[in-house]
């Protein structure tokens, strides 16, 4: 397998990203039958350009392909002093779980949000992929389970994704 490299979002790999949103998008239970929003997709990964100053894109690319990405946003929290920092959105191929590219992309995050001495760095997963293995991952990581996330309304049973085995 290729190298994995850590790219900003560059007009290179935005074709990329909006193709892997869309993949996204129909394995996430949270989005399944929800139209998918191109435009808006386009929208927000220009938000998150390397001049932004509070929003940051790891984008992973094996080759010339993007295998995976995380978004994060910088914030000032009002429950704290300091600075915080959340990923928005993070997810690799399914074809390429297991690759390591989730282990690289985290691994980048959390050497970014340290250069910039940010005060609570948090990952979660409001997706609904795998998030029995996600936590296990995260913890692998040194982040240790601080909330939960849920939605409104009836689960959606339509999920797609088949869990991961549990190791890190």
């Amino acid at each position: 397998m290729a190298e994995i490299r850590i790219t900003p979002v560059t007009g290179d790999n935005q074709e990329g990203l909006v193709a892997l949103f869309e993949t996204f998008a129909t394995e996430t239970p949270v989005y399944a039958g929800l139209e998918f929003d191109e435009a808006g997709a386009r929208e927000f990964i220009d938000g998150y350009g390397p001049d932004n100053e509070y929003n940051m894109a790891f984008i992973a690319m094996l080759g010339d392909e993007v295998a995976g990405f995380l978004f994060v946003t910088i914030y000032k929290h009002p429950c704290m002093k300091g600075t915080c920092c959340c990923d928005e959105l993070m997810y690799t191929r399914p074809d390429l779980r297991g690759a390591g590219i989730g282990g690289v992309l985290v691994e980048e995050y959390k050497g970014w949000a340290e250069a910039r001495d940010i005060d609570l760095v948090l990952l979660g997963s409001s997706s609904g992929i795998n998030t029995d293995f996600a936590e296990k991952f995260y913890a692998g990581h040194d982040f240790q389970p601080c909330g939960m996330l849920a939605k409104l309304g009836e689960p959606d049973v339509r999920r797609q994704d088949k869990p991961q085995e549990s190791t890190v």
